[in-house]
């Protein structure tokens, strides 16, 4: 959907999803990017447009939840895969565990 940012909060900003007669939803701030974004207003602003898709409907309130993230491409991948996942096995064709020890 295009949407346009109506009011934005500490928790992510609510858009007005463009030909559906003024609904709206909310893009949380984790959805907003890849990245880790500590403050809303860092990304988005007051009236700014943005593309953003459905990912879900609150069960309890009927709100809408909307994903910018989703649509944006992870930055090293082409596939949207992480790129730890992409690059195969090691050298030898296996991949080895790792054990990880908490040191008291």
């Amino acid at each position: 959907y295009n949407a346009k940012v109506v009011k934005i909060m500490d928790y992510g900003a609510f858009v007005e999803l463009e030909g559906t007669g003024g609904s709206q939803g909310l893009v949380h701030i984790s959805e907003l990017a890849h990245e880790h974004v500590r403050v809303v207003r860092d990304v988005l602003g007051d009236g700014e447009s943005l593309t953003v898709e459905c990912v879900g409907v609150d069960p309890k309130t009927g709100n809408v939840k909307l994903s910018r993230k989703t649509l944006i491409p992870k930055l090293g991948s082409s596939s949207g895969e992480s790129e730890s996942l992409s690059r195969g096995p090691r050298k030898g064709g296996q991949a080895k565990a790792r054990t990880f020890h908490n040191k008291r």
